[in-house]
């Protein structure tokens, strides 16, 4: 009997992905006309993370070219921002291409700013060389790319997105934003690494700041989901909204606020609405109490949403005498949902959050 090594295992599993890589590229030039390739496969003399797995030699109609390919376990934006930089102080000439078995739609989008090529496992390509332009998208590794996503937007990295989005201009260092939002130092040093390895921070000379806050939109609001909180839709015999607000008003201290279309008539009106949705902590019977509100399975007017995180409530404000969310949560809440909330959204990002 065999018991293989661990080196034995490690270059096992190296040439599978190469083979798997080697498959994944083929599947995009098979189908180009005109154009003749060949693959030649390439020993690793250095630990240089630019250094290429395979050389493809490409024959079109505009001339020869020499394309060099870079195979990785994980395509996340901080091995992507490695490897680019790594290509910028490399010596060896050639059209770089960046091959792994999942790049997240903020990789891609990395890849092309940096001038690279790129080809996932999922059927996802970018290659712009000698004339050759081929790109494809929109083939999902859903699994993957979701858990990616929810690994960067946990409570604890959206209490310091949040407070790092309102204040854009700052530079931040660990202590500051550890003492800001009340998360432990070693917590939010993990929390950065994560979030600058997905290039939504920057960290430099020991400051740290956003770096884009409008991929950082792009990227939340894909995972973010207003029902994920515990809601309960209920009747209000008071008919028109304002009366409600009004009513609302006099809600003394209950941690209250409002958000969706009510929300947006006060600050970014766009879209009409009649459903009032309140984010309330603590002091939930003192509502339904003020309002009247009798409990509904369906056709509720008034729905009371309790947070799951209490990061929600960040940043809420008093307009009109009325408390209301965030900008960045009236945002998130909006986008997704149905009823018209997509065309809300743009509008509140447009005129409040300005990216």
């Amino acid at each position: 009997m065999h018991i293989s090594s661990k080196g034995e295992n490690t270059k096992k599993n190296e040439n599978s992905i190469i083979n798997d890589a080697k498959a994944a590229i083929e599947r995009v030039l098979r189908d180009l006309d005109g154009i003749n390739w060949g693959f030649k496969n390439l020993s690793r003399t250095s630990a240089d993370p630019s250094a290429p797995d395979i050389s493809i030699s490409l024959r079109t109609r505009f001339g020869s070219f020499k394309v060099l390919v870079t195979v990785k376990s994980s395509g996340e934006p901080r091995f992507l921002m490695q490897f680019a930089g790594a290509v910028g102080l490399s010596k060896i000439k050639g059209y770089r291409v960046f091959v792994a078995s999942f790049i997240s739609e903020r990789g891609r989008a990395l890849c092309k700013e940096f001038g690279l090529g790129y080809i996932d496992f999922a059927g996802n390509a970018y290659l712009n060389i000698g004339g050759i332009l081929i790109e494809r998208t929109g083939c999902r590794n859903s699994k993957k790319e979701k858990r990616a996503l929810k690994m960067a937007f946990t409570k604890k990295s959206t209490r310091l997105l949040r407070i790092m989005f309102v204040q854009r201009a700052r530079e931040w260092t660990v202590m500051e934003l550890s003492k800001e939002a009340g998360v432990s130092l070693g917590q939010v040093s993990n929390i950065i690494i994560r979030l600058a390895g997905n290039g939504y921070l920057t960290k430099a000379r020991g400051k740290i700041f956003l770096a884009r806050p409008g991929d950082v939109l792009d990227a939340w609001t894909a995972v973010y989901r207003l029902e994920d909180h515990s809601r309960t839709g209920y009747y209000c015999p008071i008919k028109e909204r304002g009366a409600i607000l009004d009513r609302l008003r006099k809600a003394g201290k209950v941690s209250w606020a409002l958000t969706l279309g009510a929300a947006a008539s006060l600050v970014a009106p766009a879209v009409r609405s009649t459903d009032v949705y309140i984010y309330v902590e603590g002091g939930k019977d003192k509502l339904i109490k003020l309002l009247d509100l009798e409990p509904v399975e369906f056709g509720g007017n008034v729905y009371l949403v309790e947070p799951l995180d209490d990061g929600v409530l960040m940043g809420a404000r008093t307009v009109d005498g009325i408390r209301i969310v965030s900008d960045l949560q009236l945002y998130l809440d909006l986008f997704n949902y149905p009823m018209r909330g997509r065309e809300q959204a743009e509008v509140v990002r447009e005129r409040l959050l300005n990216v």
